[in-house]
């Protein structure tokens, strides 16, 4: 969601140089991004990355030490949590610029109201950045976007060669998040693939999971051999970003996945339980549609496949 702001800051400020301070597991979506001129990885030693240890207080110094010598002149914090904002104090980064929030006032030079809760996300982004640079951003300019570089090109071409999907079209599932009550029971989507495999043989699927995640599906496994139906387990984030990229559509919950086909402009289908997705739901330049029916495991598949059978009308 951090991508949306791209565009509208390049635009206010056409001669800046940007560079993006993100965790270590995203650094590979932005390598090579038009808009941006550096990626500076480092995960705090707060807090975790998906699948990670708490970062480490030298390798956490060593990339705030980079960031210092790039001699930046402005931070726009976004998840303007304190140890954030004083991390960009401490980068000697002179003008800080967040929103009022999460203790962060002492260590911001601009602290801004921010917008009503309960919007989403990425239109407090971009409130941010209309109060910072004092221009308006049309809501169509601040859309997240992420780009294919020639080394994911070169890896989807790979990997689509080695499976068979090479100029076959194809769905992407994610089958799973971190959080157990934002997963559609694994049951339901083996149902959901078999019934469009029985509507049309020359489907084909990709059955995304986390590393250890392909354990989940020991039951299920003898239902899924079978052709049309590929299981990618913890795949490089660029060929990751690839093959999303490059898929007829994608389908999943409340998950990273989703928001990385949204950026790519891939179709989505996302299924939220308990979150709001009018808070949280993918956003992008590509046709989406939400589900949201909560408690999750309660959603019908017939509703879903209704939903998904539009969606093939329309891709």
């Amino acid at each position: 969601m951090a991508s949306a702001i791209l565009r509208p800051i390049k635009r206010a400020y056409p001669q800046a140089r940007i560079g993006l301070w993100v965790k270590q597991y995203a650094a590979g979506l932005f390598v090579d991004h038009s808009l941006v001129d550096a990626v500076h990885a480092s995960d705090p030693f707060w807090d975790k990355s998906p699948g990670t240890d708490r970062g480490r207080l030298g390798e956490f110094l060593k990339v705030l030490g980079e960031i210092r010598r790039a001699r930046y002149d402005v931070a726009v914090i976004l998840n303007t949590e304190w140890r954030r904002s004083l991390a960009c104090l401490a980068a000697a980064i002179s003008e800080r610029v967040g929103t009022d929030r999460r203790q962060s006032r002492p260590f911001l030079t601009a602290a801004f109201p921010g917008p009503a809760a309960g919007g989403h996300f990425i239109d407090d982004h971009r409130v941010l950045i209309e109060q910072w640079s004092g221009r308006p951003v049309a809501v169509e300019d601040c859309l997240p976007r992420l780009e294919l570089t020639a080394q994911d090109e070169k890896a989807w071409a790979a990997w689509s060669a080695a499976t068979g999907f090479l100029d076959r079209a194809y769905a992407l599932i994610h089958l799973f998040s971190g959080d157990e009550d934002k997963n559609w029971p694994l049951s339901c989507w083996v149902e959901l693939v078999e019934r469009r495999l029985q509507k049309d043989p020359r489907e084909r699927f990709v059955l995304l999971c986390g590393p250890g995640e392909d354990r989940k599906l020991a039951m299920f496994r003898s239902r899924m051999d079978r052709e049309g139906i590929l299981l990618m387990t913890a795949p490089p984030l660029g060929l990751l970003k690839a093959v999303l990229g490059h898929a007829r559509l994608a389908l999943g919950g409340d998950s990273g996945p989703g928001h990385v086909a949204a950026a790519l402009g891939t179709p989505l289908l996302s299924l939220f339980g308990k979150t709001d997705p009018r808070r949280s739901r993918p956003l992008g330049r590509g046709m989406l549609h939400v589900i949201h029916s909560s408690p999750l495991r309660f959603l019908p598949v017939p509703e879903v496949e209704q939903a998904l059978d539009k969606f093939f009308s329309r891709v």
